[in-house]
């Protein structure tokens, strides 16, 4: 064994216990009511997280690194942390957060819903049904708060056009640095 590589084992062991970590970090500023909102309008929350979208990628790691955990095995802990994940990626309301957290769930949903057992499909289903009506009211608001922002990103601002609102108007500030680099006398022509 090489010194300084890191083993399957003890990269599936730190994913686990950053998992814990995190939760700790995003869930004690919002019990205790302090922590930071993503939008103006008391939309989104991300604790004391300062970027939302680094805070979207940790959370989508940690959400499908969680969902593959429980489409191994499922305890009870684990489908606990992977709903707290989702939780945090809908009360983040960011598109991607929100995406990431539907197909998670699918991708842990679904083979076992076809392949499982029935006591284990009634479980998965039984824990979907009571996660949607006990979240619905939160999910909706997040989707539609989504929704808002979109349609006024994209009509106000990037002039209707639906490539620039999923991309959040990153692409314009591809266009005009790439037009400064090429433009510019210090790039090698």
């Amino acid at each position: 064994k090489r010194q300084g590589v890191l083993s399957g084992r003890s990269f599936y062991s730190i994913l686990d216990r950053s998992a814990w970590l995190f939760l700790l970090c995003y869930y004690i500023p919002l019990i205790l009511g302090i922590g930071r909102r993503v939008y103006i309008g008391d939309i989104g929350y991300k604790a004391f997280f300062l970027a939302q979208n680094e805070l979207g990628l940790i959370i989508v790691v940690l959400t499908f690194f969680q969902s593959y955990k429980l489409s191994n095995h499922i305890k009870a802990l684990d489908l606990v942390k992977f709903a707290l994940l989702m939780l945090c990626g809908i009360l983040l309301n960011t598109k991607t957060a929100l995406i990431s957290c539907l197909l998670a769930a699918a991708l842990w949903a679904f083979p076992l819903i076809i392949h499982a057992k029935w006591r284990t499909k009634i479980l998965v289903l039984g824990i979907i049904v009571v996660g949607i009506f006990l979240l619905r009211k939160t999910v909706v608001s997040s989707v539609q708060r989504v929704i808002v922002r979109f349609s006024i990103l994209t009509t106000r601002y990037y002039g209707d056009s639906m490539f620039a609102g999923v991309l959040s108007g990153r692409n314009y500030f591809v266009l005009k640095a790439a037009h400064e680099l090429k433009s510019s006398n210090t790039l090698i022509k």
